[in-house]
């Protein structure tokens, strides 16, 4: 049975119109889908996991994860809010040694990261995100501040190129 005499026999006009809108609506709602997924920016999580495996090695003390997350030329800075001179490693050999001397975390999130696509479409080749620490170190001390991360799209895999944290926000 022809799908026009289905709908107009059992609905009458009003139901093909409904079904009509509806259908429709379903095509407006899968070409719009369709349009941000490949004219959009990566999703998110493209750099999100790559923050969550930053805190990982921080918390683990694991060098050989800063290496596989890491750019080989990539930078860390220590921006010291608070009045020290600012810190930097450079490097993968130096990030690596950062991280397995890293003071002992118990507790260490980046929360709410804001990402910033450039360009903002499915091209982009770089990124960056801002996220406020939250953590524990040596079981008593609490870990508070800023930080700032730079991603940069190398050979098709997304990487950290410069990550600075402590950073002092106005008030």
């Amino acid at each position: 049975m022809p799908t026009s005499f289905f709908l107009k026999g059992s609905l009458g006009d009003t139901g093909s119109k409904v079904v009509a809108a509806v259908a429709g609506a379903l095509a407006a709602f899968a070409l719009q889908w369709a349009y941000g997924e490949v004219h959009g920016p990566p999703s998110d999580s493209t750099v999100t996991r790559l923050i969550e495996r930053e805190a990982q090695a921080g918390e683990q003390h694991r060098g050989d994860i800063a290496m596989e997350i890491y750019a080989p030329n990539a930078v860390v800075a220590d921006a010291a809010c608070g009045g020290r001179s600012t810190t930097f490693w450079r490097g993968g050999t130096q990030i690596q040694q950062r991280y397995d001397a890293l003071l002992e975390l118990s507790s260490l999130r980046h929360i709410d990261p804001q990402v910033n696509w450039m360009p903002s479409d499915r091209s982009a080749e770089r990124a960056t995100a801002t996220a406020h620490t939250a953590g524990i170190m040596s079981g008593t001390t609490l870990l508070t501040g800023h930080e700032l991360w730079e991603f940069e799209r190398i050979d098709g895999e997304w990487l950290i190129t410069a990550f600075t944290y402590n950073i002092c926000m106005p008030e």
